[in-house]
């Protein structure tokens, strides 16, 4: 099987938008209103935040045998491990079923630059990670912050190398 070139973006699906997701729109009528809500208790989405909740409850679990700080940041152990490798998987899951919405269809294999061109509609280059247990120790760092690499993409051209975070 042939990739799937990441840019120029393949041509969009005549889904709107607001059907596909919230985020950075105005759900300004009930109908909008109605339509986010059916998503977020949709079979598919309980399914997306019961594997996060269950990834979640593993990392704070493991906040018991080592501190989140960063005099800690390079402690590695098996159960880190499975953490990033399930926290990835539902990373692909998430943007697989993005991809396929956004674009028509096409046969071929996709993968991170893929997954992360949706950038050009979601800005996941403003996303920040937040938790209690990491609040004061990260505020100053880039960890709290995966997409940061792509603050230097253009959302033009085609990702490089230099855009795609090192998780």
């Amino acid at each position: 099987m042939v990739k799937i070139k990441s840019y120029p973006l393949p041509t969009r699906n005549n889904i709107p938008d607001k059907e596909i997701f919230a985020y950075g729109q105005e759900l300004l009528n009930i109908e909008d209103q109605q339509q986010n809500y059916l998503r977020k208790i949709s079979r598919e989405v309980i399914g997306i935040k019961n594997q996060y909740l269950s990834i979640e409850q593993q990392m704070l679990n493991s906040f018991e045998f080592v501190n989140p700080i960063l005099s800690n940041i390079k402690t590695t152990s098996v159960r880190f491990a499975t953490i990033i490798r399930e926290a990835s998987n539902l990373f692909e899951i998430i943007s697989r079923d993005l991809y396929t919405k956004l674009f028509v269809k096409s046969t071929g294999i996709i993968d991170i630059q893929n997954f992360l061109s949706p950038d050009t509609f979601i800005n996941l280059r403003e996303g920040i990670l937040s938790s209690p247990a990491l609040q004061d120790e990260f505020n100053n760092s880039n960890i709290l912050q995966p997409f940061k690499l792509l603050e230097t993409w253009d959302k033009n051209s085609e990702i490089k190398p230099n855009n795609i975070p090192k998780w």
